[in-house]
């Protein structure tokens, strides 16, 4: 305890440099806001959507686009249903990632938006997610 796992910093220089900075296992630990004994789970890429979206339904921020079979197996163990919201850039992503988790016994449905999650208002977010 008191161990630094991992952390994620974000450029906003003007230099044609990586946006994001990540470094250590963010894929270790599955960090949920909102009402975490719902039994589903809406993951996103960002902390900011995540903090949205945890109004409404529980929420995990993947800290980037990526989602492992490890992490998925970890999920199957923790949830019933999955919802994957990416950002409009990575939906087909999204799209394989939700065949993956269905193999590990996860319910799984993809949202498929025209914005950032955190681009909506808690009216519109409700809207999908139902």
């Amino acid at each position: 305890m008191g161990e630094l796992v991992a952390w994620q910093g974000r450029y906003f220089g003007t230099e044609k440099k990586g946006k994001w900075y990540t470094n250590g296992d963010v894929d270790s630990f599955i960090y949920a806001l909102g009402n975490t004994k719902s039994g589903r789970v809406v993951l996103v890429e960002s902390i900011i959507s995540a903090i949205k979206l945890s109004k409404t339904e529980c929420c995990s921020p993947l800290f980037g686009s990526h989602i492992s079979n490890r992490r998925l197996l970890r999920l199957a163990k923790m949830y019933k249903s999955v919802v994957i919201w990416l950002d409009p850039d990575k939906q087909r992503d999204a799209v394989i990632f939700a065949r993956q988790a269905r193999l590990f016994g996860l319910d799984c449905q993809v949202v498929i938006s025209d914005m950032k999650p955190k681009d909506y208002t808690q009216e519109e977010i409700e809207g999908y997610l139902k």
